[in-house]
This record gives structure tokens, sequence and C-alpha cells, in this order.
């Protein structure tokens, strides 16, 4: 047996040395006592009467066997007759103790998922969490992709009447533990006098903040690059390419084609790679250009191989008939695996090293709120620019993001093992009928089977 990532202490503590009951006791007052009380002195309870978690994710060659726990994150290779033993729960195996201390074994009358909800919902109540607000400076852009989900969104620059308004209803809430700030569209960089006017009020009132932007990145010049990017404090920035020249071009469709310089991308891309912020290259992927996405993956990693701060987001288009199955999506991810020398430029290994979600995206999480240019506010900004779907707007006196006690899933999302990585998924997809899973599990699934085979 060879252990390749151990257990996450913590999540393995939570869910093994508690009871239903104390948790549904919790509050805010007792939350971090218990935090502080759960030992790991019964990691071991039950271990005659045993069963694999639900977790356990499994792929084999025939001959090795890679098992990843989503919910704690451990990780083991088994050879033949090692796994023969993990499938029967043979505690008399050499393995057994360390496969209790992984979380692979637990006691048979632990019910994982109950707990795990149960401790999502008290984590989002009672955890000290930073605030996170999506603004959207403007709903132009000046790209016209086919795929865009914003459709019949009102095209209009941020109201500049209600820049007071904005910064009030920001600074209504207690951001003692932190600020985030992500400007998203439309093409936020369309309109940087806001991001200017917010960036400045934040300073001017001594606010902590850290800020993240998602674009198309045409619009980038030495300006924004040399001096906005520092005094916006951005960390993160989300930077689309489509694929190589050609049919990066063709798919983003700029209004001013002058814009849609691919070259002129990837140089400003290195220019932003050189000041250290973290840049994610946001792979738009549909039946149309997959297989183009392998030259420009590439492409990136060798024009890109000494910025290590440079990383590849594979995301597949919903909404359209070009759309991938889900075998594809797993197929697509493994075959980009093998097209790089570092497999880690896919975020692969950070996705397996992750938490266990306690809310499944923005739309449940009471601290996050997403902002469109008429300052309306959504639970989700897959819907802004559609005031219908928005629940409040900035100006209101009482603004309160009710979450739910309990989430309800659907039946194949409850039994799924990729549960912790995405507790359901997004659900705008799946209201518009397509799949709600997030990328985290095509990319552990895919980067184990590039570990086999």
């Amino acid at each position: 047996m060879n252990t390749i990532i151990s257990a996450n202490d913590f999540v393995l503590k939570l869910i093994v040395n508690t009871d239903l009951e104390k948790i549904k006791e919790l509050n805010r007052e007792n939350f971090q006592d218990f935090i502080n009380s759960v030992t790991k002195e019964e990691l071991k309870k039950g271990q005659h009467d045993l069963k694999s978690s639900q977790y356990n994710f499994h792929v084999s060659n025939g001959e090795e066997h890679l098992i990843y726990n989503t919910l704690y994150n451990s990780f083991i290779r088994l050879e033949g007759d090692e796994y023969n033993d993990f499938v029967l729960c043979n505690t008399e195996s050499s393995l057994s103790e360390n496969l209790i201390e992984n979380g692979l074994w637990i006691s048979s009358d632990i019910d994982e998922f109950e707990k795990y909800i149960l401790l999502s919902g008290a984590f989002e109540k009672y955890l000290k969490r930073s605030f996170s607000f999506t603004i959207t400076p403007t709903m132009k852009c000046n790209a016209r992709c086919a795929y865009c989900y914003e459709a019949g969104a009102l095209m209009k620059d941020f109201d500049d009447e209600k820049f007071d308004i904005l910064i009030d209803f920001i600074t209504s809430h207690d951001l003692t533990h932190g600020l985030n700030i992500n400007w998203f569209g439309g093409e936020p960089l369309m309109n940087t006098k806001l991001i200017d006017r917010v960036s400045n009020a934040m300073k001017e009132r001594e606010i902590k903040y850290s800020s993240y932007i998602i674009s198309n990145g045409s619009l980038l010049n030495s300006e924004i690059i040399d001096e906005k990017m520092k005094a916006w404090n951005v960390h993160d920035i989300q930077i689309t390419i489509d694929g190589t020249e050609d049919e990066y071009i063709e798919r983003k469709n700029y209004i001013n084609k002058n814009e849609g310089d691919y070259y002129k991308l990837l140089h400003n891309i290195m220019k932003l790679a050189k000041t250290g912020i973290y840049i994610h290259i946001r792979l738009n992927i549909d039946k149309n250009n997959s297989e183009d996405i392998f030259d420009l993956i590439q492409d990136l990693e060798a024009l890109y191989k000494d910025y290590k701060n440079v990383v590849f987001y594979p995301a597949f288009i919903t909404g359209c008939d070009e759309k991938l199955t889900e075998d594809e999506k797993i197929d697509i991810v493994y075959k980009l695996l093998k097209n790089l020398n570092d497999p880690q430029r896919l975020t692969a290994g950070t996705k397996m090293y992750s938490y266990p979600r306690i809310r499944p995206c923005m739309k449940d999480d009471s601290q996050s709120f997403s902002i469109d240019s008429q300052g309306y506010i959504y639970r989700c900004e897959h819907y802004v620019g559609h005031s219908e779907k928005s629940f409040a707007k900035i100006e209101d006196e009482v603004i309160n993001k009710k979450i739910p006690d309990y989430l309800t899933f659907n039946e194949e999302c409850r039994e799924c093992k990729f549960f912790p990585k995405c507790m359901g998924g997004c659900e705008a997809n799946y209201i518009e009928g397509d799949s709600p899973c997030m990328i985290e599990k095509y990319i552990i699934e895919a980067y184990l089977r590039y570990m086999l085979f």
C-alpha cells in the first residue's frame, strides 16, 4: 500500500467523532468550542464493524488500484491482494490501521452524507469568513461569443448616481474577516472608471480587500498591467482563450476586429505573469473546438513554461447543441493531461487537496452577493442583467439573503461519490437542462486515469 495523500485530519475527525444530535445543537456561541473539542481519539471506534466510505472513488488498470476519497482527500495506491482485503474490509489485514486513519474504512453506523450536510450548514452559519461581492461595472462587451449566457441582458454601464449607495451597501457588512471583490461583466475592463472609484473608496476607508477579474483580456494594456492591477489589489485574473489563432478569432467574434489580436493577448498575458498575479486561462470547450484545444494548451505551456502562476482551467460549454457528453468531458481532460509536460498546469493537484464545499456556490452563501450594473442583487452571477431574477436592490433598507438550513439535492447527486466537491453543482445549469457537475469531477477522474494509463 502506498499512501499518496493522507486524510484531512480535521474533516475526518468532524465526521467520525461527533454525533448528529450534537451537530444539530450547534449555535454561534458554542461553534468554536465544538471545533476545538474534536479529537482524534475515536478514529478507531467500531473498527470491528466497518464499511467502505461512500466517497471512495476507485480506478484500476487491472494490476494497480487507485482510491481517492473526495470527502477526506485521502489517496492511496493498492495492488491486487491488498485491494481484495480493502473490498472485504478484512480487519485482520496489516492495512487496516492505515485505512481507518485515512477514512477509507469507517464505522458502519456513520451516515457520512447526513453528517456532512449538517456540518456544512453549521460552517455556513457560524464560521467567521470574508464577504464576497461580485460587481458588474458594465454589462457591455466587446465580443460576441455565440455561447454567452447573457443574451437579453440590458447592456449598460453601472449607474454613476448609485455609486455612493453601492459603497454604503458593501461597507454595511462586517468586513473584519476580509473582503473579496470580483469584477464581472460584460467585459469589466470596458468600465475601469468604476473599478478605480470602488478601489479608491475602500482605501479611503482603510478597508483591506483583494480583487479578482473575469475578463476576455482583449483590453489589457501597459497602463492596466503596470499601474491599475496594483491599485485595484488584483491577486487573480481569469482570461478566456477558446483556441489557437483562427479558432479564437472566430469564436470571440470581436466587434472591433483590432481588439481580437491573438498574439497581442498572449504578449499581454506574459507581461501580466511577470507581475506575479495568478492567471487562470479558461478554456471554453465544446464539440467544435475540442481538438484545437489540445494544440492551444501545448502552445500555452511552452510560452509560459517559466511562469508557475499561469495555469489552465477547462470549462465545458452548456446550453448549446454542441455540448459534450459526460464521458467526452472526462476523455478530453485526460487527453489534456497527456498533452502537458506538467499536469499540475491543469490545476489537477489543487482539486485533490481542496476542502469539501460548505455550499455548492455563491447562490447558497449568505456572505456572497452578485450586483449588476443597475444595482440589482442576485444569488448567482449567472443571472446578472436579468432583473426579474434578482432578490433585492442595493438601495433597499433591509437585505437578507435567506439561505435554507438544509439544502435539497437531486437523488443522483445524493449518491454521487463526487458530492463533497460540488454539493449538487450549478443549479442554473440544471434548471436549463444541462449537467450541474463542477469541473472537479472531470479533473479528478481524468487525473486518476492519467496516473495509471
